[in-house]
């Protein structure tokens, strides 16, 4: 499944039935939006549950998707994300926009959707996120799968982010929400950087997103990190194979990251250091 189609279908349960039809290889019908009264077996089910999505009932759409057999589970854990992350304010449309604005670095785009959160009033839920995220790990499709593991691993990061933004004067969000000293910190060498760079944020305990079932605790850069590599595995040869703007812009901020020299252990601030240098936190 290619990214460009992924860009040019902003609504996320479109872009789900595309890929369902890939995943289950059969033909595929798109008049599934009628009610029903009182559906029964996987594809009315799916059928309600969408008519649910459309009239904005995600309770109706949640109950609906947990009634489906297993034989559908990729549709219904990969759909389920796909509604958190709307109920959210960060679905398919909100990703998608942020990437169209500005791809030409990875971290342009997060900053565009922890403004989106800012900007849009919304309440949203870490918890409902890093569920999304994690839904990633029970589909086995390889596309969609990824997919989920992008949208979710974008999310989680600007919520984080969001949760650390410091100037609550600016909808914007800046480099000095990352690092106190930003101005001295990006102009100096990474070498200079153990010095130069106050990191806002504490390294915190390792996480892993493919193993998780819980995220509490303020945001770490250890939590940052664990979902820079979900990034690059979302968007690695084995489940998207990202390419065009996604390989010159997120992809390449994910494998900058994850090939490292320091990490966040090693030193928060020269941590800190390489994501502003890389785009996270406009000036």
């Amino acid at each position: 499944m290619g990214l460009l189609f992924m860009r040019n279908n902003l609504r996320y349960r479109s872009l789900g039935l595309a890929v369902v039809c890939v995943s289950l290889t059969t033909s595929c019908s798109f008049n599934v939006f009628d009610p029903i009264d009182s559906p029964s077996g996987d594809a009315q089910l799916q059928s309600a549950a969408r008519a649910c999505l459309d009239e904005g009932d995600y309770e109706c759409a949640a109950r609906l998707y947990g009634e489906m057999s297993d034989g559908y589970s990729d549709v219904a854990n990969s759909e389920e994300a796909f509604l958190l992350l709307d109920q959210n304010g960060l679905g398919m449309t909100g990703i998608m926009e942020a990437i169209g604005e500005d791809d030409s670095s990875g971290g342009q785009v997060i900053n565009a959707l922890v403004e989106r959160i800012y900007k849009s009033g919304i309440t949203t839920s870490r918890e409902d996120i890093f569920k999304a995220l994690i839904k990633a790990n029970s589909i086995n499709q390889n596309e969609l799968r990824g997919l989920v593991r992008m949208m979710g691993s974008l999310a989680l990061l600007a919520q984080l982010l969001h949760e650390t933004k410091q100037n609550l004067t600016t909808e914007n969000f800046l480099k000095t929400d990352i690092v106190s000293n930003a101005a001295t910190c990006i102009t100096g060498e990474l070498a200079g950087c153990l010095a130069g760079c106050t990191a806002r944020l504490a390294a915190g305990n390792y996480v892993d997103f493919d193993t998780a079932t819980e995220l509490n605790g303020g945001p770490t850069l250890y939590m940052i990190q664990a979902l820079v590599l979900q990034l690059d595995k979302a968007l690695g040869s084995t489940e998207l194979n990202g390419g065009g703007k996604f390989s010159s812009g997120t992809l390449s901020f994910a494998e900058t990251l994850k090939s490292a020299e320091y990490g966040p252990d090693t030193s928060p601030g020269c941590y800190s250091y390489l994501l502003i240098s890389n785009g996270l936190g406009r000036n």
